[in-house]
């Protein structure tokens, strides 16, 4: 890599989301994928996360890890599947440091599958 201001550096067009951001996360220098950064975005100032979960099978409960999720986060969620919509109104949160908890209906199927959007609290 040659030692060029960035500005001097070629436009990028039609990101796939592979291609590699440079950061620093706690003072260390790494890198993620467009991928991994557009999956933040910034609404009224504050972070928003979004990502897919998969009820638990035979289970009433699905534990989500979601790194920017604390004590009275939004989220919101859409079916994939037709079976996640039919379960659309069995879902319940608890949002929690690190994560949300769905309570849910039991059932057997493998593919009730959601998008989330999660705002997290500015209270905690």
């Amino acid at each position: 890599m040659s030692n060029e201001k960035i500005s001097q550096m070629p436009v990028a067009i039609a990101l796939d989301g592979t291609e590699y951001f440079p950061l620093v996360q706690s003072s260390v220098n790494k890198r993620a994928t467009v991928a991994q950064v557009a999956s933040l975005a910034v609404a009224g100032g504050r972070l928003v996360a979004t990502g897919i979960f998969t009820l638990t099978p035979s289970a009433t409960s699905t534990t989500v890890s979601a790194p920017l999720c604390n004590a009275g986060s939004y989220v919101g969620w859409s079916p994939n599947t037709a079976d996640a919509a039919a379960d659309m109104n069995s879902l319940s949160y608890v949002a929690g440091a690190g994560q949300f908890v769905l309570t849910h209906s039991s059932d057997a199927g493998s593919d009730r599958t959601f998008t989330y959007v999660l705002i997290p609290s500015l209270a905690s």
